[in-house]
This record gives structure tokens, sequence and C-alpha cells, in this order.
């Protein structure tokens, strides 16, 4: 069966129920009650390569990554897919011939607005405003793209089996019941700071009068019943689950304050267990049930086992059940990091990069599943319950752990004011990247980085986007003391729009304009 090609990726993907669909209108017209449009069904792949030995990419959509990444990323379109999954990426690089060069086959894609450096802290729920910013920056810049499916402001932030188990290790001295009650505070911290910055970024959204595209988060898969007395982690019993988590995400009275998706990373199914192994999936349907916003599986495939198949693809689709209840799913994962659960491994020789299919997880079975679930209908999703108003207190089955009183409430909102100016900036430092920098409200903000130049009279040039009358320092990177050193700058007076800033001149002073 010969799968046709997908067309451009230019119509946009909305929230409407418990459903994606595509739109060309901005904002989306229909209602529950008069759809017309496609559901967007998500056939996906994960993408990541900062743990591959080979690659080390912090940023696997950037620019100057393109030249290498563009057969990676043609493996992934080979698969049937119609969307990525990115978890990190850096707002100070350009990512325009990455998400070009997807939108022509068809790919949308999630886009992860955290990083190591800039997310909710899993152990404290800190959550400060550098971290907004390095999201709100992402969004300025990927809201442009047609093929922006959505964005996520983490990934398995609140894991309760692995907090409770920090804490344990933190506290030996405590009780199993007094860890439990330390893990409930830290959860609802957790999910405090995870549900404002949702809302922050969905204000920044209409504050700057973007288009609509969805916000949410990806959670890990631990139901209630994970946390109930039968847990043999003692310190482990009466937490709060995700199902319980997902619906604080979802509740409220307020659009604004609510997220728009629910994303999963589930592994229930094993292989060797049998086509009853995935009627495991029937109780993640149920959870997702009581959810008014699109739920869908970010990560997903085979855990255990010397190989992994990838069964649950179709079932996902095809299961009424699941269908009316889950988006689709995103498999884990492309390029391997070590761990057997990618598809590819990667190997550099003669500095070029080679992809082999792996040992572990068949190219060629998930090849053919994505293909089966091309041709079948999507069908709309049933049912629609309201948006709860509050969240659920109840959870867990252990009496000694309590809900503090009521949710917290949102933290204050955190905004954002993008720069306006468009400057061009040449690098002609042929062994050093450079970055711009700015002092904005007080803060150290780099907003662009340039890769070194080819030759000494081919530099490398890109327009960036700056605040106007705001002096600008351009540093380059010394690789023996690792830090950045002083290039030259440009006072306020002459940050203007239109303007050229040139580095071809003598380090630690003014650079040349045009």
């Amino acid at each position: 069966m010969t799968v046709p090609a997908m067309p451009p990726a230019t119509r946009w993907i909305y929230v409407l129920g418990k459903q994606f669909l595509y739109t060309s209108q901005n904002p989306p017209s229909p209602t529950p009650g008069n759809i017309t449009e496609d559901r967007f069904m998500i056939r996906g792949v994960a993408v990541d390569a900062a743990s591959v030995t080979a690659l080390k990419y912090d940023d696997v959509l950037a620019d100057h990554h393109f030249s290498t990444m563009k057969a990676i990323f043609d493996k992934a379109i080979d698969l049937n897919i119609n969307c990525i999954r990115v978890y990190a990426l850096n707002p100070n690089y350009s990512h325009k011939q990455a998400m070009d060069h997807l939108k022509a086959h068809g790919i949308y894609v999630m886009v992860g607005l955290a990083s190591a450096e800039n997310s909710v802290h899993q152990m404290s729920g800190a959550y400060d405003q550098a971290t907004f910013v390095h999201a709100a920056r992402l969004v300025d810049e990927f809201q442009a793209y047609d093929n922006t499916f959505c964005f996520s402001v983490g990934n398995e932030v609140n894991f309760p089996g692995q907090q409770a188990a920090n804490l344990k290790k933190a506290h030996p001295d405590k009780t199993d019941a007094e860890i439990a009650q330390l893990t409930v505070g830290l959860e609802c911290t957790v999910a405090q700071a995870m549900k404002s910055f949702v809302r922050d970024v969905k204000h920044h959204i209409k504050n700057q009068g973007y288009r609509s595209i969805p916000v949410g988060m990806a959670m890990q898969d631990g139901p209630q019943s994970s946390w109930t007395n039968s847990n043999p982690q003692a310190y482990q019993r009466g937490l709060i689950g995700t199902d319980t988590l997902q619906q604080y995400y979802a509740a409220g009275t307020n659009e604004a304050d609510r997220a728009d998706f629910i994303g999963i990373n589930s592994y229930r199914y094993e292989s060797g267990q049998g086509p009853g192994g995935l009627n495991a999936y029937d109780g993640l349907a149920e959870e997702a049930s009581r959810l008014p916003v699109p739920v869908f599986l970010s990560e997903s495939g085979d855990i255990e086992g010397p190989t992994r198949d990838w069964k649950i693809a179709p079932h996902v689709f095809k299961t009424a059940a699941l269908r009316d209840q889950l988006s689709g799913q995103v498999a884990f994962q492309l390029l391997d990091e070590g761990a057997g659960y990618g598809l590819y491994t990667v190997s550099e020789s003669s500095k070029s990069v080679t992809l082999t299919p792996a040992s572990q997880t068949s190219v060629t079975d998930l090849t053919n599943v994505f293909q089966e679930c091309f041709t079948t209908p999507p069908y709309f999703a049933a049912g629609q319950p309201n948006h709860p108003t509050s969240a659920p207190t109840s959870f867990g089955s252990n009496p000694e752990v309590t809900l503090p009183k009521g949710w917290p409430d949102l933290l204050t909102l955190k905004t954002f004011s993008p720069p306006t100016t468009d400057i061009t900036v040449e690098n002609y430092n042929t062994t050093s990247k450079i970055q711009v920098v700015q002092q904005v409200n007080g803060s150290h903000l780099v907003l662009g980085v340039l890769q070194p130049a080819t030759s000494a009279t081919s530099p490398t040039s890109r327009t960036i986007r700056l605040y106007s009358q705001t002096a600008i320092n351009i540093q380059f990177y010394d690789a023996k003391t690792k830090k950045w050193d002083q290039v030259c700058g440009v006072p306020a007076k002459s940050v203007k729009a239109g303007k050229t800033v040139k580095t071809d001149v003598k380090y630690g002073g003014a650079c040349n304009l045009a």
C-alpha cells in the first residue's frame, strides 16, 4: 500500500473541546456542534540529540545543525509521521531551515519551552522570570511558523514517585508518613508553578496578538492507583497521582488559566504480553474521559524486553474507546541515546554522521503501523465534559496524607515585552561564535548567537531583533577560558532599525556600523 505524500503543513491546529482540529482561520470559528474541519490525530516521533554521543546537540532545530539534521529529519519523515516532538531549544539561534523543511513535508512540531537551565524545578517548584523569558522568546519565534503545532512548558516535572524517593534520601530521619506528606506539599507547589507557567505563556500569546497556539505540558504516567496502600514503598502511599494533577491543570472558570492539552508519557504496554497487554490503556482512556481537553501519548512505545514493538500505535487509532479519548501518540524515540529506545543508532566518522536501524526496535514496524494509521479515518472525539471549576481534592488511599487546605492560587503573572527592532550582525571571527547582548530591565539578555565565519572575508550574517536605543555588547567565546569576552560595542543612540553591526575591528572597542 502506497501512502500519498503529506501536503505542506500550512493549516494551523487549534483546540476545540477534546480534539485538535485543522483551521485556516484566526481565530478559528466553529463550535462543538458545527465542526467542518478535519481532526488532527498525532502520528509523531520524539527527536532529541543532547545525549547522543556523536551529536551532543542542545537544539536539534538550529540552523547551524541543519546540514546534519536534514538527513535525520528525512528518516523521521519516512516513518509516515505528521509531527515531531522536540524537548529543548535555544531562543538565541535561528530555526528557519528546519521548520521550513519540515513544513514542506507536512510535519508539525511540538515545541518544548523549557530547558535544563530554564524550567520549573522539580524539587522546589521554583519558577523564575528567566524561565518565562526563555519560553516567551521561543514563542515569539515559533508563532510565525504555520507548522508550530503546540507549546509544552515542561516534561515530567511533577513525578510523584521520584520526588518522594528524593525527599526520603534527603530526610532519612523522617517517617514514611512524613515523607508522603512532604511529597504532597511539594506536588502542590510544583503544580501551582506549572499551571502559572501555562497561564503566563497563554497571556503572552494573546497580549502580542499571535494566533491561538495550544499550550500544555507532558506528564509522567502515574495514576492515583499507583499510590494506594498496595504500593510496596510506604512513603509513596497517598501521593497525588497524574490523573488528579491533570484535572487540576484543566480546571477553572477562566479559559486563560487552563492548560489547553495534556500529554502523557505512557509505557503501560510491554511486548510479550500478547493482545491482552494492550488493555492496560483502557484505564488511561477512562482517566482521559474526565478531561475536557485533548489528551495524547506524548511518549509511547513498548518499554521492556530485548526488542520493542509498536502494537500500541494502531491500538490507539483503531480502538473506539481510545480513539475517542486520545488524540494520537508520539513514538519514543528517533535517535538512540544509549538506553535502547531509539529507532536509529548514530555514529560519526570522517566528520560525517551515519544512521543505522537499531536492533532492539524496528523502524519497519513503526513505518508500517503509521502507514496503516494514515489511512484510518480520524473520527471526532466523543463526549465533552465541562471544565471543572475547581480541582479534585480526593486522591490516593493513605488516611495519614491530606491535601493542604485548597489548591494554591496561581502565582503573580509574569510578562515580557519582546524587542521590535531588526538589526543585521556580521561575525568575522573564524574560530569562535559570538553572542549579542543587551541589558534590559537590569538583566543580561542574550538575544542572538552567530556561528564562526567561513573565512576572514566571508562573515556569518544574521538579522537579530533587538531593543532600540539600548546599547549592544558583542562577545566571543574563548575556548581556553570557557568564558565570553568582549568583541565590541554599540552605544544606545546608534541602535536603530536597519543598521548592520560588523565585528571586523580590534577587539575591545567600538563595532563598525553600516
